[in-house]
């Protein structure tokens, strides 16, 4: 290896300590807690390369370059990431779209079969359905209809 190149990266380190991770802060403020990192990053893969450095190269400029291209690939880890979880979140919010088309068409086709069975009942078994759907007890609708309660009970068992 160049040791004088990496003499002049230790260099450039003493003598501007912090210096990239300020830099990554104020190009890129989404990554602030993320800037020492990435500057300890571009110094080892500085060193791990001062061998190919020429002798008349920028450090600061390689060192940012560096940097610069690590945050980037930080920023993009981020977006697929996100990207992910949107497309989870997508999936789920169609699911339970489809559910709730599904538990519709349920509901509608009970519906139009309980119209169907209605439709087939005779007069008296109507009037007591109806009055059960109102909501209405077994005495009650006995009182209303003037028939025993053991009828309500009899025509209510038949109807299920």
């Amino acid at each position: 290896m160049d040791t004088s190149m990496e003499a002049k990266i230790e260099n450039y380190y003493r003598e501007h300590p912090k210096h990239i991770a300020n830099i990554i802060r104020k190009k890129y403020p989404s990554l602030w807690h993320h800037a020492e990192d990435i500057e300890q990053e571009a110094y080892l893969k500085a060193f791990a390369r001062a061998d190919k450095l020429r002798e008349d190269s920028n450090i600061g400029g390689y060192l940012f370059t560096i940097a610069k291209y690590t945050a980037v690939d930080i920023m993009r880890e981020r977006t697929r990431e996100f990207t992910g979880k949107q497309m989870l979140r997508e999936e789920l919010e169609r699911e339970r779209y489809t559910d709730k088309v599904a538990e519709k068409t349920l509901y509608e086709e009970q519906q139009q079969k309980l119209e169907e069975a209605t439709t087939k009942m005779t007069e008296s078994y109507k009037q007591v359905y109806d009055l059960m759907i109102k909501g209405m007890s077994t005495r009650e609708i006995a009182e209303e209809l003037g028939i025993k309660g053991n009828v309500v009970r009899q025509r209510r068992h038949r109807m299920i």
